[in-house]
């Protein structure tokens, strides 16, 4: 979704300029944050830590469940990453 909007801020005349692609990430990169500190500044104190933690990406309180969901999606981004290095 965020990279459809900073597409559709990059457009001029039907073709896609380069400033405009990074101003418009920039901007909408500004926009989200905007948002996720005011939900952070409006969670009670419990909510706030818990919420810290995962934008850090702790995997603290997570089962194997979890993991093994998630795992194939890692294991196809490791490889397309290392593919493309």
């Amino acid at each position: 979704m965020t990279s459809t909007i900073v597409i559709f801020l990059s457009r001029a005349d039907g073709a896609i300029s380069v400033e405009r692609l990074i101003l418009g990430g920039v901007a909408v990169s500004a926009l989200f944050d905007s948002v996720q500190t005011t939900l952070l500044l409006m969670a009670e104190d419990g909510q706030v830590q818990t919420g810290l933690s995962w934008l850090v990406g702790s995997l603290n309180g997570r089962s194997w469940t979890e993991i093994s969901t998630a795992s194939p999606y890692i294991i196809v981004a490791l490889l397309c990453g290392c593919l493309l290095a």
